[in-house]
C-alpha cells in the first residue's frame, strides 16, 4: 500500500478513489517535509503516487527503530487539516498527541540507541 493509500484510508477515505486527491496528497507532502526538517526521512524526499512507507525510511541513519510511528504523526496532521474533529477538546488532543510523536521521533533520530552507546563504548 502506498503512503497516499495508507493515510486516505485511515482518513475514512477510499483509497483507491482520487476524490480529494490533491488536498490530500499536499498535506501528506507538508507533514512529511516537517519531519524531514527534523532529521526524520530521507532527505529531499519527493511524495509520487507509488511512494511508501520505505521509501521515506532513511536507511543510512543509525535509529530507525522509531519509524513506525512516522506513519501515525503523518496521519494526525493531515486528519487536523482535512477533517478537524469538531470538539475543541479532541482537536487539542490531537495537537498535543502530534506534538509528542514528533518529540519522540526527534529524539530517536538525534540520540543514539544505548546499543549504540555500549557498542562504541571503550570502557565496558
Amino acid at each position: 500500500m502506498t503512503i497516499i493509500q495508507h493515510v486516505r484510508e485511515t482518513l475514512g477515505l477510499d483509497p483507491t478513489s482520487t476524490d480529494f486527491g490533491a488536498e490530500v496528497k499536499m498535506l501528506i507532502t507538508a507533514s512529511i517535509s516537517i519531519l524531514v526538517q527534523n532529521g526524520i526521512g530521507v532527505p529531499n524526499f519527493e511524495l509520487s503516487d507509488a511512494s511508501t512507507w520505505d521509501d521515506l525510511k532513511d536507511t543510512t541513519a543509525k535509529s530507525n527503530e522509531q519509524f513506525s510511528l512516522v506513519p501515525t504523526y503523518v496521519y494526525l496532521k493531515t486528519k487536523l487539516a482535512f477533517d478537524p474533529p469538531p470538539q475543541l477538546s479532541t482537536v487539542e488532543f490531537y495537537k498535543e498527541y502530534t506534538s509528542e510523536v514528533l518529540w519522540r521521533l526527534r529524539a530517536a533520530y538525534e540520540t543514539p540507541t544505548i546499543r549504540e552507546e555500549v557498542s562504541t563504548n571503550e570502557f565496558l
